[in-house]
């Protein structure tokens, strides 16, 4: 005798059987108000369990039937509590537990279920981008971050705004979920923009959108590294708005600033041979830290007190304005050479023409000395020489060398305004007098030379 066919002769009586009793009862008693269409037999069970009730060996309409009977909630009124309106077949998004709603962008996360429902709703969103840039996501991404998203796949502005919320909503479920497990901030995530903004250093909400911001309107190209490495926006927006001020109001030394890149020479410099502003990244990392070194250098006077990224990059960047004077002032004519390694300027019988360094030292005493004569005839005039004066006024580094005190003075210029000491400020107006002249002659040179200086 078959064993199996026996089972199943007898679970199929049974089947008939509780359909018959079923049959009877809805007969006898008013039917039950269980709501059409509550396809997700989940909820009887999850609301059941949140009021202690054993549901072992339950059907759902079992189920239904013990959680009215203690509750005296009735299958349509639980319905419509938990999934909204009468009849509606809505998706739980809690996995049949009454106390646990649904998470929602914004909100932290707390459980694991929260957490992998975060990780789904990321997975879905940035779905539809992959779906959509597809073959050039990374570029689509790439763009994003400095806004040019719409111009580089011909996007409507309102497709644009579409997808950059995408991303920013992706990244912001990715910061929470690492928030949840406990992982360091991520201080240099990528923050996605449109066209829109952008306009000005202040509008640049990351360094991707700085920088590309900084090529289109200056020309100059900054290392990728310092965006990745420096992830403080604050700091390169200043080191940026000095670079800015100083290209605004001197827009031809441009032409004597390559890129800004990495570097190790002190906290940044101009590169003399190779027009580059290098920064030491190390000193910016960490915006606490860097602040503290600068103050302590404000205060031990081996700075200008109240030296920020913004007026250091001055600095910097009146070394590339004596750059500017040194290759265009056209007294050396071509029988001039600059040694890159020792910075020599020599004349066409192979002598040093100035008895000092460097020609960055040439041109910056000639400054300073002319500017020291103006400062003598002032009530201010202490009585010591050019190099003591800034010394004990201005800083200990402006003492270095004539090049560090022509930068210096426009840095204690930058900081202080007009309450920089004098003799900083008849430095400052001294160098953009020899600008202004050297400028005057290079064009009118162009003039007569058909556009060769």
């Amino acid at each position: 005798m078959d064993v199996n066919r026996i089972l199943e002769s007898l679970r199929q009586i049974r089947l008939k059987l509780q359909f018959r009793m079923d049959a009877d009862e809805e007969e006898e008693e008013e039917p039950k108000k269980v709501p059409q269409g509550h396809a997700n037999t989940r909820l009887p069970y999850g609301l059941c369990k949140s009021e202690g009730i054993d549901t072992t060996g339950m059907t759902p309409r079992e189920a239904w039937e013990a959680y009215e009977g203690k509750t005296g909630v009735s299958p349509d009124q639980a319905y419509k509590e938990h999934f909204g309106g009468k009849g509606e077949k809505k998706e739980p998004d809690n996995n049949g537990d009454p106390k646990r709603k649904p998470w929602k962008k914004g909100d932290p996360i707390k459980s694991a279920e929260e957490y992998y429902d975060a990780a789904d709703e990321k997975n879905r969103i940035y779905k539809e981008f992959v779906t959509r840039f597809t073959p050039a996501v990374e570029r689509a991404e790439s763009a994003a971050e400095y806004g040019g998203l719409k111009d580089a796949f011909g996007l409507t502005e309102e497709e644009e705004e579409k997808w950059v919320k995408t991303l920013n909503d992706v990244n912001d479920i990715k910061v929470a979920m690492d928030e949840h497990l406990g992982l360091p901030a991520r201080n240099n995530a990528p923050k996605y923009v449109t066209s829109k903004t952008g306009g000005s250093i202040s509008d640049c909400a990351n360094g991707a959108q700085l920088f590309h911001y900084m090529e289109k309107t200056h020309g100059v190209k900054i290392d990728e590294s310092l965006r990745h490495d420096i992830t403080d926006i604050g700091t390169l927006k200043g080191m940026m708005t000095g670079y800015e001020k100083m290209a605004n109001e001197f827009p031809d030394i441009k032409s004597v600033v390559g890129n800004i890149v990495p570097d190790t020479a002190g906290w940044m410099c101009y590169n003399w041979a190779d027009h580059h502003v290098g920064v030491t990244v190390s000193h910016f990392t960490n915006r606490d830290e860097m602040q503290r070194k600068i103050d302590n250098a404000g205060k031990d006077h081996t700075w200008i007190n109240g030296a920020t990224p913004e007026t250091l990059m001055v600095h910097e960047m009146a070394h590339a304005l004596e750059r500017y004077i040194v290759e265009n002032c056209g007294e050396y004519d071509d029988d001039i050479r600059i040694d890159k390694d020792r910075f020599k300027v020599y004349g066409a019988n192979g002598r040093e023409t100035c008895a000092v360094a460097s020609s960055r030292d040439y041109e910056a005493k000639k400054i300073t000395d002319n500017a020291f004569k103006a400062y003598k005839k002032m009530p201010e005039y202490e009585g010591l020489n050019v190099v003591k004066t800034m010394f004990r006024n201005v800083s200990h580094y402006a003492a270095t060398n004539r090049a560090e005190m022509l930068a210096e003075a426009f840095h204690d210029v930058a900081i202080n305004g007009g309450n920089a000491h004098p003799l900083s400020r008849l430095i400052r107006d001294r160098a953009i007098r020899r600008l202004r002249t050297v400028i005057r002659n290079k064009k009118a040179r162009e003039a007569v030379n058909g556009g060769q200086s």
